[in-house]
């Protein structure tokens, strides 16, 4: 009796197929040749069990496929097995390398490409792979243990073979030996609980009748990952071995019959191949397995549980049932898996390998960030990324809303300029103190809660501040006439007046450069993941903004010089301010006259007589001040507060123009832009957004995936499409 190794053909496996089956077995064999199994759970048969449970002879049983059997070869790792139809028959060898090795390792174990003309080089072609896998040539010690978590494909293509696959586990090991380590009992049992663990996965669980079977570790792995037993049908194999009317046979009838540990799929027994019968042809075999069970025990036990035969007819039914109930959530997955790959690869962005490749990453970042900021810059807040931003409290400004942030600190700044800008703040209630600076005071009552300076106004009556300019005129007296001064110590009391102004001014430099500094980082935030974000402030953007504030700070201390020399004005405002503080000071001081003459042209009851005007005239003419330098001090004063009410109203406007609008904000947009991008250094462009090798092979992987899952989903929605046979991600 010779074993059956010439031909590639499993006429057996017709028994699986009907119309409908091949229709749904079709679709799960493209899904496969798609390699949408890396990332959807297919429906399939899995055979698993302890080591030498009789596995392999059961998967050579199902698919009359003669795997070796010496050295158990088959069960160091994985063995798929898919039938597909064609027109000319081949087997074909491959191995799919396991993901956590290293690429150079994945690389070389997916150059194994195997064909066969027939079954007789298989155990050749299966050790070769085993050394590749190894690592090593044939008959040396492998590097990486005795199992492997690699897959071993084998492709049996004809006209009349099904489209089936079916998996092959290594044994699981009670204990380590001298041949199989500690870490081999592990990565056997992590390599099986990866395929028991699908839910898609039926489980062949196949027990040895040579064991107890409560002692066998696959029982208790498919009660735990299929507590229901409703994917799993239990195998007994080599009943043969059990004395016939014994003890022993009767516990295993009693299991095959689902009365002991019960399975939803129930229980099958095979006979497969003895040592004697080791080379029998496979008709040869399944007429010794038929003898077998016509005879004994086993005479009455329902055919429907017994033999290749009915096994074969039980897979078939089984898996069209179960590929009918899962295919819907198959196509379920698999879009559902398209949409998180896509938003998986759009938060990596476009791929960023080549300068060409980074510069056009970068140039689209530009473009949104300058869109955004433009907007932001103008007050044009009509994108919805300026829709998405509420502010925590009624009166907050949202911080992407730069121009409204901006306005509202200039006018914070006008304010503090108003209510602290003075050095000397007079107080005096009369009539000369309050015309200062009385009508600009009246929004001042937030002021206080303002960014302020350093506390250094001084509070000051109208005759304090008379002796402050006094003592001014002592030291510097030259030629003036009595009732004169020299104009340029306008200058000198305006410098001292003003002093204030540089202190406030550089807060709300700073203040405002911040806001801006915030705006680009929060708009960048939005376009760019955090490491890009990032890098370009690191690299780009902070040492521009850096840039702009050194230039802002350089302006503002022009106009502060400019403000040092001595005061000029062409404006109208200065004089009318001065006659204006003139006409008040003399209203009060005729009013005082008026009053007293009054007093004094009354009747002697005290009743109003009549007013001689020449007594009035000649009372006014003699409230001219006779203090010439008192009169002088006065004017000198009026002089320079005139003065200061044009020059801060000009600082003002200078400063949030040719400062805060020149240097911060109208050129923000301009920072980063798509000119920028085309002028960057390719060093500095790769230093911002040069793409990680973790990056590179996470894009990679999720684009393979992609690719498998739309070809997948094309198939699942019945569209045509080509190259069905072309190489999976990992062939």
């Amino acid at each position: 009796m010779k074993q059956d190794t010439a031909t590639p053909h499993t006429s057996s496996l017709d028994a699986l197929q009907s119309k409908e089956q091949l229709s749904l077995l079709d679709e799960i064999d493209k899904l496969r040749a798609f390699g949408v199994s890396d990332f959807v759970a297919l429906p399939q048969l899995v055979v698993c069990g302890d080591q030498s449970a009789g596995k392999s002879s059961v998967l050579e049983a199902i698919t009359e496929i003669p795997f070796p059997r010496n050295d158990n070869l088959c069960t160091r790792f994985a063995t798929e097995i898919i039938l597909r139809r064609a027109a000319e028959e081949s087997v074909k060898v491959t191995i799919k390398p396991d993901q956590t090795r290293i690429a150079e390792e994945q690389a070389r174990l997916l150059q194994f490409d195997e064909f066969l003309d027939n079954f007789e080089d298989l155990p050749k072609v299966i050790e070769k792979a085993t050394n590749e896998m190894a690592g090593t040539s044939s008959g040396e010690e492998s590097k990486f243990g005795a199992f492997f978590m690699d897959v071993l494909s084998v492709e049996v293509a004809g006209p009349n073979k099904p489209q089936l696959s079916l998996v092959d586990l290594p044994g699981l090991i009670h204990s380590e030996n001298k041949q199989q380590t500690k870490a081999d009992v592990e990565l056997v049992k992590k390599l099986v609980d990866t395929y028991l663990e699908q839910p898609r996965t039926i489980i062949l669980a196949v027990v040895a009748a040579t064991n107890d079977y409560a002692c066998q570790i696959i029982l208790e792995k498919a009660r735990s990952f299929d507590p229901t037993g409703s994917r799993t049908l239990g195998i007994i194999t080599k009943p043969d071995t059990l004395p016939s009317g014994s003890d022993k046979e009767a516990a295993f009838i009693s299991l095959a019959m689902n009365q002991d540990i019960k399975f939803e799929l129930g229980w099958h027994v095979l006979k497969n191949r003895g040592y004697e019968h080791r080379n029998a042809s496979f008709d040869e075999r399944n007429k010794l397995e038929a003898a077998f069970f016509s005879k004994g025990s086993w005479t009455g036990f329902p055919r429907s549980s017994v033999g290749i035969h009915s096994l074969r007819t039980k897979l078939s039914n089984l898996l069209h049932r179960h590929i009918k109930k899962e295919l819907p959530n198959v196509r379920k997955e698999i879009s559902e898996g398209i949409a998180q790959t896509k938003a998986r690869l759009a938060e990596l962005g476009q791929s960023r390998v080549t300068t060409e490749e980074q510069r056009l990453f970068l140039s689209d970042i530009s473009q949104e960030f300058q869109k955004i900021t433009t907007a932001a810059v103008s007050g044009q807040y009509i994108a919805q990324y300026f829709a998405s931003d509420a502010a925590k409290g009624k009166s907050q400004i949202p911080k992407k809303r730069l121009k409204a942030l901006v306005r509202s600190k200039n006018e914070q700044f006008a304010k503090v300029m108003r209510k602290d800008g003075p050095l000397r703040a007079i107080t005096d209630e009369d009539v000369a103190a309050n015309c200062i600076l009385e009508e600009e005071t009246e929004d001042l009552e937030d002021a206080d809660d303002l960014i302020m300076p350093p506390e250094t106004q001084i509070k000051t009556t109208m005759k304090e501040a008379l002796l402050w300019v006094r003592e001014l005129m002592r030291r510097s007296r030259g030629d003036e006439l009595p009732g004169t001064f020299n104009p340029l110590l306008i200058a000198n009391l305006f410098w001292e007046q003003s002093s204030p102004w540089q202190d406030i001014a550089q807060s709300h430099l700073e203040d405002v450069w911040a806001i801006c500094y915030d705006s680009v980082v929060e708009t960048l935030g939005s376009i760019a993941k955090e490491e890009i974000k990032e890098n370009l402030i690191k690299h780009h953007i902070g040492p521009l903004m850096e840039a702009q504030l050194q230039e802002a700070q350089e302006e503002l201390q022009k106009i502060l010089d400019d403000e040092k020399r001595n005061p000029v004005t062409y404006d109208g405002y200065f004089s009318e301010t001065f006659q204006q503080f003139r006409n008040k000071r003399n209203l009060a001081m005729y009013q005082k006259k008026l009053d007293k003459l009054a007093r004094d042209q009354n009747g002697a009851d005290g009743s109003p007589s009549q007013i001689d005007m020449k007594l009035v005239v000649q009372g006014l003419a003699n409230g001219v001040e006779k203090d010439q330098q008192k009169f002088a001090c006065t004017e000198l004063l009026y002089a320079m507060l005139s003065y200061y009410k044009v020059a801060y109203k000009r600082f003002i406007d200078n400063v949030t123009m040719q400062v805060i609008d020149r240097h911060l904000v109208h050129n923000l947009p301009e920072i980063f832009s798509a000119t920028t991008v085309i002028k960057m250094h390719p060093e500095v462009i790769d230093t911002i957004c040069a793409e990680s090798q973790e990056s590179q092979e996470t894009r990679e992987k999720l684009e393979l995936k992609l690719k498998s899952l739309e070809a997948g989903l094309r198939v699942c929605m019945g569209l045509h499409t080509s190259k069905l046979t072309s190489r999976l991600p990992y062939r």
